[in-house]
């Protein structure tokens, strides 16, 4: 291929095009223009496919913006924070006890992972920042319930537990500062 020169305000190439064009049509025969003056570099050597590379460049910017705003419906419409009623995620309920006198002074649910030793992180946490605080070995956890599907139902499931401990604990009720809900 030759470089040609191409001059905007006039729409034509300065100088003769080495590809003669098809017979059929005469707007290619004209040794001068190009593309019917549509200048594409490097993508359409002889003109002839000009206004595909253009149509296929609308094209592939619509199809774009439509995976843009399919994205972002997604993730609004798919993604719960942890903490909505609506969040479809597993949860488990654990109780926090005092090794002493065998009590129960917490009950909690977490949609977080369970330990190899089959134990809550959360609730782990907890008890070492409640030993820490006292400065005692005297809390421990462990797992009640597993696989409550939602938080709704893990919700649900940790009032009614509550309502159970504080019936077969009456002396002991579950309270502050170691259980604030429900």
């Amino acid at each position: 291929m030759i470089a040609r020169y191409y001059r905007p305000e006039q729409g034509v190439f300065l100088s003769l095009d080495p590809d003669p064009g098809d017979e059929d049509d005469i707007l290619t025969q004209n040794g001068y223009t190009y593309a019917n003056n549509n200048p594409v570099m490097l993508v359409d050597l002889d003109g002839h496919y000009a206004h595909i590379v253009i149509i296929a460049g609308v094209g592939a910017y619509r199809v774009y913006k439509i995976y843009k705003v399919y994205k972002k419906y997604r993730k609004i419409s798919k993604k719960y924070h942890s903490n909505s009623k609506r969040n479809p995620a597993i949860h488990h309920g654990y109780e926090i006890y005092d090794k002493k006198t065998n009590k129960v002074v917490k009950v909690g649910i977490s949609d977080g992972r369970i330990s190899k030793k089959g134990k809550s992180y959360r609730a782990e946490r907890q008890v070492r920042k409640w030993n820490k605080r006292y400065k005692t070995d005297r809390y421990a956890s462990r797992i009640v319930k597993t696989n409550i599907r939602g938080r709704y139902n893990a919700l649900r499931w940790e009032k009614r537990h509550t309502e159970y401990i504080n019936r077969i604990q009456p002396n002991n009720k579950l309270s502050p500062p170691f259980h604030y809900r429900p």
